[in-house]
């Protein structure tokens, strides 16, 4: 394998693993901001869902 290709192979894997971590951090915001929500809605004694 050429030097080149190589190097276009190593840089495809790290946005390849960009891609994947941005996309696991969104949705672990997402999922913590349902969380407080549910803990803020038990704490004031209501569901509004």
């Amino acid at each position: 394998m050429s030097k080149r290709k190589e190097n276009s192979s190593a840089i495809g894997g790290i946005g390849n693993f960009t891609r994947n971590a941005v996309e696991s951090f969104e949705e672990n915001i997402v999922n913590k901001k349902d969380y407080l929500e549910q803990v803020r809605d038990h704490k004031e004694g209501y569901s509004h869902k």
